[in-house]
């Protein structure tokens, strides 16, 4: 047991990536299998593989995620929103892909918090009964059946209905005081959730800030959700 705290204390330490690179040791370590790297290790090296490091690591942590929620559905395979995206080029109307940065030249990389932010979202959608999940298609001009998942963009995680304008929540918990986005009056919101949380209105762009600390805390802001997700569907 004392080996296995010390491990998974190492591990947390060297995985846990927020607001970091790996560390120099680590990224020296993965660059001494020779399939990777095979010239000398410099300090130059190491600062050069370090995001890509970063990069792969985080992309191997989201993939797990994944596979523990199609796990956890009973081994039925993981929806359009959850699919493993290995381009991150946009569709004209994609689903649940991370936008890629028109400057950057790493993609935007879909945090584990962040999955389990949508996952706490798509709970309340699926709450809802079959046939009230109706989407007004403005474009076909039709009704459609709803669907729910998400975009991931550089500034926040975007969650939607059928449509990215349809958005219902945007979340911002990698910020360093995480909070959530609602396009709701201010009023509103705080008269869903009372004085649990600080509600911020923001008239000036039609929409609600709530602070938040953890992702935990969009559980109790399940009544806000669903309120932004009726007021996308057909009523």
């Amino acid at each position: 047991m004392k080996y296995t705290a010390k491990l998974e204390a190492f591990l947390r330490a060297e995985l846990d990536l927020r607001d970091r690179e790996p560390s120099e040791a680590f990224v020296r370590w993965l660059l001494s299998d020779t399939s990777i790297w095979q010239g000398r290790t410099t300090a130059t090296v190491v600062t050069r593989f370090r995001p890509i490091a970063k990069q792969a690591l985080v992309k191997v942590l989201r993939d797990v995620v994944r596979r523990s929620i199609a796990a956890i559905d009973h081994g039925v395979s993981a929806p359009a929103a959850l699919a493993p995206t290995e381009t991150k080029a946009i569709a004209p109307e994609p689903t649940a892909t991370a936008e890629t940065p028109a400057s950057a030249d790493t993609a935007v990389m879909t945090t584990p918090r962040e999955l389990a932010c949508f996952e706490i979202a798509k709970s309340v959608f699926e709450a809802i009964p079959a046939e009230r999940r109706k989407f007004a298609d403005k474009t076909a001009n039709k009704v459609v059946e709803a669907t729910f998942t998400y975009r991931d963009t550089a500034s926040y995680f975007n969650i939607y209905v059928n449509r990215v304008s349809s958005w219902v929540v945007r979340i911002y918990i990698e910020q360093r005081r995480p909070y959530v986005v609602f396009e709701l009056p201010g009023a509103e919101v705080s008269a869903l959730v009372g004085t649990t949380f600080e509600v911020i209105d923001q008239p000036s762009y039609e929409t609600t800030r709530v602070n938040i600390n953890n992702v935990d805390d969009l559980v109790a802001l399940k009544p806000v959700i669903l309120r932004a997700i009726e007021k996308r569907l057909i009523p």
